[in-house]
């Protein structure tokens, strides 16, 4: 076996990809200085595994990577293979020669590759075991190594002995079994505790089991009994709006009745009305007709007493003639001309005084006729007032019943929409009710899965004297305890080796050395069922002071193990608190109700 080829490419100052061939037997390179003679020989170190940047004179590893110059650009990889001849086949692979790659970039990526596979540097350490080719191997010899080899100490001279030896392989494997073994014994007395333990729960979680059966069992009937009482009300709730409907659809029928009834009255009203200013404007006419016939009889009146003066006056002078009549009888033949005139005169007064009487006689006759009218006029106008009285009545009965039917119609239509709010209450209701029970499901698939994994965990466990305890927090009111004791049922019904207590709630840690103790557990494993291992884990839990939880347990007699791990490191757990985180955070932002 012997090297026969070296390709660089971007290595410290190769830029370019530079191929080395190697033939067997001695190959010097020379060079000025500077030239990079000494990077060949870290680019071999390099290959094999060499993770220190000081030993191959840099900084950090990104600095064997080409940082270019002024006129070339820096590259962002380093890549170097080694090929070897194996036809002796003292590498362990079935392979005539073999080449080891490795290449690194600078966002920190780095490979390993034989013949072209992809491995890890742990294939190529065992594949160089006791060759003495390697990182630390006597095959590759630095500036300065021989005086640190002479002046090292005995046990690092003795791992070169025992690589040209060609035993480190074995010494390696050796160390890794013994260590293998160690962690599978350690492992075995957990496991064979942890199984005694939970051996011991069986009996408390089948009662804790049966418990929760009970509670499920009940919790179903409940479901059952909410969907028929939500049944129950839909159905009641159907019935009251098929009956408010059949009321409305009389109510309909008697308020269009109304509105016919108000309609013909209307029109009847709107008669009367004409019929009523009919009759005022005959009225005005007759007494327009009565004022102009008054008036016609205060000028009849006044010729009247015209003429009976005149008739008087007339008399007076006919008294006046006759007591003169003795007197002048003398003159008689001579005023007899004068006397029959007189007597024409005091005929054609009496003739107008009858004429006078007839046409007053007429006159008041006709004022009696229009008196008559105008009675009779007037009890029409009374009789239509009446009669529009009634109507108006009427009207306001109509009115007052129209009034009514509106707010009938206005009450069944504030209980429809009240039904119509309660019946969108009960869809909603039922949303959030299938919305909880898909929610509940899901936690209880999650949780179903964390007790699974309890599960096995318990059957990983061997031993019927080693039991499986968990802390949990705990408050000091009853709610947080009942919810506490559901859980321990479920956690008890997943397994009977498996105890639950509390910090701060009823439970505590002395009632659990009494479970443990009839239990008769001798090994126990605590571990915290919080969501963070914080304080509580560290110190109440797994602390070194006298009223720890794991010091109370060993001072009891146990054989105690802790496993420091939360409730936030599992998936599921996690999942439910970021939904009720976001829930929480919905709630906060929702509008408020309106009352």
């Amino acid at each position: 076996m012997y090297l026969k080829n070296i390709e660089v490419q971007g290595f410290k100052s190769f830029a370019q990809k530079i191929n080395f061939e190697f033939h067997n037997g001695i190959t010097g390179i020379v060079g000025p200085n500077g030239s990079g003679k000494s990077n060949v020989g870290d680019a071999v170190r390099w290959v094999l595994g060499e993770q220190s940047a000081k030993q191959l004179r840099g900084g950090n590893m990104q600095d064997v990577i080409f940082s270019g110059t002024e006129l070339r650009k820096p590259l962002s990889f380093a890549s170097v293979a080694i090929t070897l001849d194996n036809s002796d086949h003292k590498l362990p692979v079935d392979f005539e020669e073999v080449t080891v790659t490795r290449r690194l970039y600078r966002s920190g990526e780095s490979e390993y590759r034989i013949n072209g596979s992809s491995c890890r540097l742990k294939d190529i350490n065992e594949m160089f075991y006791d060759t003495g080719i390697g990182k630390e191997g006597y095959s590759i010899i630095g500036q300065g190594q021989i005086d640190k080899i002479l002046s090292g100490k005995p046990e690092d001279r003795r791992e070169l002995f025992d690589e040209a030896a060609g035993i480190v392989k074995f010494k390696r494997r050796k160390n890794t079994t013994l260590k293998k073994l160690e962690e599978e014994q350690q492992n075995l007395v957990r496991v064979t505790d942890i199984l005694s333990e939970l051996n011991k729960q069986l009996e408390p979680l089948e009662r804790q089991s049966e418990t929760a059966k009970i509670y499920l069992a009940k919790r179903e009937s409940l479901k059952e009994l909410d969907v028929n009482m939500f049944l129950l009300e839909y159905e009641h709730t159907g019935k009251l709006i098929r009956e408010l409907e059949e009321k409305t659809r009389i109510a309909e029928n008697q308020l269009q009745e109304a509105k016919d009834a108000h309609s013909r009255t209307k029109d009847e009203y709107e008669r009367l009305e004409k019929s009523l200013e009919e009759l005022n404007q005959r009225m005005d006419a007759l007494r327009e007709e009565s004022r102009d016939r008054a008036i016609r009889k205060q000028q009849l009146s006044g010729e009247i007493n015209v003429l009976h003066e005149q008739i008087l006056a007339g008399e007076q002078n006919d008294s006046h003639y006759r007591s003169r009549l003795l007197a002048i009888q003398e003159d008689t033949e001579k005023k007899s001309a004068d006397r029959e005139e007189l007597e024409e005169q005091r005929a054609d007064l009496q003739a107008k005084l009858r004429e006078v009487s007839r046409e007053l006689s007429d006159e008041q006759e006709k004022l009696d006729n229009i008196q008559s009218n105008i009675e009779e006029c007037t009890q029409a106008v009374e009789d239509g007032k009446n009669e529009i009285i009634e109507i108006l009545n009427s009207r306001a009965n109509t009115k007052g019943k129209a009034q009514r039917f509106d707010a009938m119609m206005e009450q069944l239509d504030i209980r429809k929409a009240g039904i119509s709010q309660r019946m969108l209450s009960l869809k909603t209701q039922e949303e959030e009710q299938q919305s909880a029970i898909t929610q509940a499901k899901k936690e209880y698939d999650t949780i179903t899965e964390s007790i699974q994994a309890i599960r096995e965990d318990v059957k990983s466990l061997r031993g019927k004297d080693a039991a499986l305890v968990l802390m949990g927090h705990g408050q000091s009111h009853g709610r947080a305890d009942l919810t506490f004791e559901g859980t321990r049922a479920v956690f008890h019904d997943a397994d009977k080796r498996v105890f639950m207590a509390t910090v701060e709630g009823a439970r505590s840690v002395d009632d659990l050395l009494v479970e443990l103790k009839a239990a008769k557990v001798k090994k126990v494993v605590i571990e915290p069922l919080m969501l963070v291992a914080g304080d509580h884990a560290h110190n109440d839990l797994a602390g070194d002071e006298d009223d720890s939880w794991a010091s109370k347990l060993k001072a009891a007699g146990f054989k105690v193990e802790t496993n420091l791990k939360g409730l936030g490191q599992i998936a599921g757990a996690r999942a439910i608190l970021v939904r009720h985180a976001r829930e929480a955070a919905d709630d906060l932002t929702k509008e408020p109700k309106k009352q």
